[in-house]
């Protein structure tokens, strides 16, 4: 939304320039090339095309979609500057929501055979946009706890590729980062968290970057002169030449890395972080479902400062709402009107809050009981599909941790920075700068007589667990 107004100029400049290459220009008055002939302007975009208004039209589509995020960032700036001088806070309905809402609000209230007063529709309307809010926030809240594992997702999805480059390496190693620093301190990995998910983000841009721009003609020879490295390590880099439809398919994994990643700071960081600060956890003594979940029957307001520090938390004000035949307020309690009483809408959001409540609480504690079984039975299975000399070191800090659970505990660690090193490892190995017959010895006895061309090889890169393969994701996984 902020860049909205940079990419409106410079959509419209490209609109015309555009149409002065749509002009019935010849080349003396409209080149398509430099003076030496060595750069194509079509590699810029700039080119003749046979029918121009068909492109014309899709760059004018192109340029209505980033007018209409200029128009709605600009509404949300007026919404603000509005909110500063209103005691009404929270975020108003939008006029696409708002219509559904109220409906939905008469079709499960109102009887259509029976005479309803106009109060009675004053008072739905105003209960709509408090049932939606409740709703979001309640929708904000899952969103808030559980968006972290899509962008755990989104780091094995770029990183776990077939065709290894360094820069997957760069991903499933700042991957296998975070997950060390949260098994090791919680506290480091809260402020390690928000400047790594920044780091991603630029690096994620980076790349993308350089795989488009290297499939500019000549560009692969500008870039084997500017740096002086070969093609093979080019394309170890990652820097290949792609046809449309593979450019589409790498572009898109780190295009929709950086879009998770984006959503998760601008709106699920801050919430999420709230959840975890033990310091600031407090032990539900009241079993009663009604104030264990009062989140539906409350407007909860969140009071972001932009400059705020990532481990200060949001400061809430809770407004009780909808919460009865009564409002508690300062201890006194003050009689509601008929029109504020509990709708059916969140009277079902409150069941499904508490159902949701109930089968994650369930599962957690199962988690709890059953985890360290479940982590143990997949290290054999690792162990025994794929048996090498460094899975070897698994099975006998397996075999060392059994008897204890402090020893569990501890050597915990040791398998997730042995693993972490081994996947990287075996990674680095796909490269094609990698000799395969690097460890190559040979096995022959001389004491005894060999046939000639009768001598024995080994690979102990194998034996080791080592080997290049084509399907290096489900090695790893």
């Amino acid at each position: 939304m902020v860049s909205s107004p940079g990419l409106v100029l410079y959509s419209e400049f490209l609109l015309l320039v555009q149409f002065v290459y749509g002009l019935r220009l010849n080349d003396g008055e409209l080149p398509i090339q430099d003076s030496t002939g060595t750069f194509d302007y079509s590699e810029l975009g700039l080119k003749k095309w046979k029918f121009p208004c068909m492109h014309l039209a899709a760059q004018t589509l192109f340029t209505w979609v980033f007018w209409v995020t200029l128009r709605q960032h600009i509404r949300e700036k007026k919404i603000k500057r509005r909110a500063k001088h209103t005691s009404q806070s929270g975020i108003p309905l939008t006029s696409l929501a708002h219509p559904f809402v109220q409906a939905l609000r008469k079709m499960s209230s109102l009887d259509p055979h029976s005479s309803s007063s106009p109060s009675e529709y004053d008072a739905l309307d105003e209960r709509a946009s408090d049932d939606a809010k409740a709703l979001m926030l309640w929708v904000k809240t899952v969103l808030a706890k559980y968006w972290i594992i899509l962008c755990c997702g989104a780091f094995l999805l770029v990183g776990l590729q077939d065709d290894v480059s360094v820069y997957q390496i760069g991903y499933m190693a700042i991957f296998l980062f975070i997950l060390i620093c949260y098994q090791i301190s919680l506290t480091t990995w809260r402020l390690v968290l928000r400047p790594l998910w920044w780091v991603m983000v630029i690096y994620s841009i980076c790349i993308l970057l350089l795989v488009y721009t290297y499939q500019f003609d000549n560009m692969p020879m500008y870039w084997h002169n500017a740096t002086g490295l070969s093609d093979q390590w080019l394309y170890n880099l990652g820097l290949r030449q792609h046809t449309k439809t593979s450019l589409l398919m790498e572009l898109l994994t780190p295009t929709a890395f950086s879009i998770i990643i984006v959503i998760q700071l601008h709106f699920f960081h801050r919430p999420f972080m709230a959840m975890i600060d033990i310091r600031n956890a407090k032990c539900e003594t009241n079993t009663n479902p009604q104030s264990r979940y009062q989140s539906i029957g409350e407007t909860v307001e969140q009071i972001p400062e932009e400059h705020e520090d990532a481990s200060n938390q949001p400061t809430r004000r809770i407004t009780r709402r909808d919460s009865g035949e009564h409002d508690v307020t300062d201890g006194q309690r003050h009689p509601v009107s008929p029109g504020h009483q509990k709708s059916p809408l969140v009277s079902c959001l409150i069941k499904m809050v508490e159902f949701y409540n109930d089968v994650t609480v369930l599962l957690w504690r199962l988690a709890e009981l059953h985890i360290s079984k479940l982590v143990n039975f997949i290290l054999i299975c690792v162990v025994v599909n794929k048996v090498c000399a460094v899975n070897a070191v698994i099975i006998i800090l397996l075999g060392i941790s059994m008897p204890s659970h402090m020893l569990q505990r501890a050597l915990s660690y040791c398998f997730l920075i042995w693993s972490s090193l081994v996947v990287v490892s075996k990674m680095f190995y796909q490269l094609r700068f990698v000799q395969a017959d690097l460890f190559q010895h040979n096995c022959t006895d001389k004491s005894l007589p060999v046939p000639k061309n009768g001598s024995h090889f080994t690979n102990n890169a194998v034996w080791v667990g080592f080997y290049k393969t084509d399907d290096i994701s489900n090695d790893i996984k």
